[in-house]
């Protein structure tokens, strides 16, 4: 029952609750328990706003990070160079790729166009828009295949187009004209006798370190040397183990008019 009484002082009122314990102990009392327990616990429920716990994130298991590869880009140093017919200064554009080799089949890891600013009298050196490139996971793949092509870009055809097919290794050949198996090589030996390499066979090939190609042929047949933009040189690098990290590469167009050396690094 409810009783009114008054405080000590007299001046407020308060109401308290009387509550009449049942008479009978025993099962009685532990049932009337129960009851005033679950009328309480209802009363806070509704006074009090229902709040949202929200999963606790797990934690990310402890492991090696994913490798990737990095390449940093050197300033191109130009020799000579023209714009085609105007004679003005050239523009040089290298178009890169990678891809990650597990010993089945190749895996595009990295592609992008890198153009060099040229400024003042040749010779002198031409910095990159971007001095370092950095790949997505490279997985388990034991070795990387690195393909380098430069152009003196006019319209940005050829370059558009070589972006795109580096994208399917499976459908790319390079043509060789006997670059050396080193670290430094040139792509200007355009007497030798050519050999054609797919992607996939420079990457099974243990004894490859470089390749220098004169021109890369397409899915369609086409040559990446032809239409508006001029080839100035290429390279393919395998990136291992026990491969040089610094690659140095000398190339020169086969009118003449080019003639570059660019330098990257892998890690």
């Amino acid at each position: 029952m409810v009783r009114e009484i008054k405080s000590s002082h007299g001046r407020s009122k308060e109401r308290r609750r009387q509550i009449a314990l049942p008479a009978s102990s025993g099962t009685g009392l532990t049932a009337w328990w129960r009851r005033w327990r679950e009328s309480t616990r209802r009363a806070e429920a509704r006074s009090h706003p229902t709040t949202t716990t929200w999963p606790t994130p797990s934690k990310r298991k402890k492991g090696k990070p994913d490798k990737a590869l990095c390449v940093d880009v050197k300033p191109l140093y130009l020799v000579q160079g023209q714009d085609g017919r105007w004679r003005g200064a050239p523009d040089p554009t290298m178009v890169i790729c990678a891809w990650a080799f597990d010993g089945n089949h190749l895996r595009t890891v990295l592609r992008s166009v890198v153009r060099f600013a040229v400024h003042g009298k040749l010779p002198g050196a031409a910095h990159p828009d971007v001095s370092q490139l950095i790949s997505t996971s490279l997985g388990a793949a034991g070795r990387v295949l690195v393909a380098v092509a430069l152009y003196e870009e006019n319209r940005g055809d050829d370059v558009r187009r070589l972006t795109v097919a580096l994208e399917h290794p499976a459908t790319l050949h390079f043509v060789d004209f006997g670059g050396d198996d080193g670290h430094e090589h040139s792509s200007g030996n355009h007497d030798a006798i050519p050999r054609v390499m797919s992607a996939l066979e420079c990457a099974n090939d243990p004894r490859l370190q470089a390749l220098a190609p004169r021109g890369i042929v397409l899915a369609d047949g086409h040559a990446s040397t032809t239409k508006t933009d001029q080839w100035v040189g290429g390279a393919v690098v395998v990136v291992g183990r026990n491969s040089p990290r610094s690659h140095r590469l000398s190339m020169h167009s086969i009118d003449g008019r080019q003639n570059w050396t660019v330098e990257f690094a892998t890690r």
